[in-house]
């Protein structure tokens, strides 16, 4: 009779917290707010991030529940900085909130008149930044259309690690581009088959004298050496 009673008893409580959970709000329950109530935001530290963003996200996050987070909408927040790659929320309790923001990276940067603009791995592109030295970044020339230059220098990475050996990039017309890398040897690519064209770099520029490599006549290789 009493384990009767027992189970009977479970099921009431059972059904009273389902009732509880489907009726009562708790995002908007002042009761469960005053607990864990968020009184300090903490950043890692970011070079992109426009410090106004992280004050609104401030704003929107303090005395607000650690377990009741929109997150959501604080995330789109900070996507509103082309920079901003992911969001990572961290409680430490009981009242405090850790937001590690990752970035992306500069890859190269352009000009326009007497501006500068920075393009990131993920080929967005902002004015400069003064705390960025560009002198490890790639220089793009001519840059008419950014998703073009993204398809390009994908290709690239692809083939012998010649990413890493340039210096600039410039934009000639429709799948023409010529390139310069550090050691100031000039590439002429065609506008044909980029894989072809790369199996041949691999052995020619080998040679160090070689000042120039005109690959744009598919089937006839042309080349010039410096002093």
């Amino acid at each position: 009779m009493l384990q009767l009673i027992d189970k009977k008893h479970r099921w009431i409580v059972f059904l009273g917290i389902l009732f509880f959970l489907t009726t009562f709000n708790l995002s908007n329950s002042n009761f469960v707010n005053l607990l864990f109530q968020i009184k300090s935001v903490e950043y890692n530290k970011t070079l992109f991030l426009e410090e106004s963003l992280k004050a609104k996200a401030i704003d929107l996050l303090i005395d607000k529940n650690l377990f009741l987070l929109n997150k959501k909408n604080i995330k789109n927040l900070f996507f509103q900085n082309a920079w901003v790659e992911s969001v990572v929320f961290k409680k430490k309790f009981p009242n405090k909130l850790y937001i590690h923001i990752t970035e992306y990276f500069p890859v190269g940067y352009y000009k326009v008149k007497s501006k500068i603009y920075l393009i990131n791995n993920n080929y967005s592109s902002s004015l400069f930044v003064n705390n960025i030295d560009l002198q490890h970044l790639v220089e793009f020339e001519n840059i008419k259309n950014i998703k073009e230059l993204e398809i390009f220098v994908n290709k690239l990475k692809l083939f012998n690690k010649i990413l890493s050996k340039i210096k600039k990039i410039e934009y000639i017309h429709v799948d023409r581009w010529d390139v310069i890398l550090k050691n100031d040897q000039l590439i002429k690519f065609g506008s044909y088959n980029l894989e072809e064209q790369a199996a041949i770099l691999k052995f020619i520029l080998k040679d160090k004298k070689i000042a120039m490599v005109d690959l744009r006549s598919r089937g006839q290789l042309v080349v010039s050496y410096g002093k």
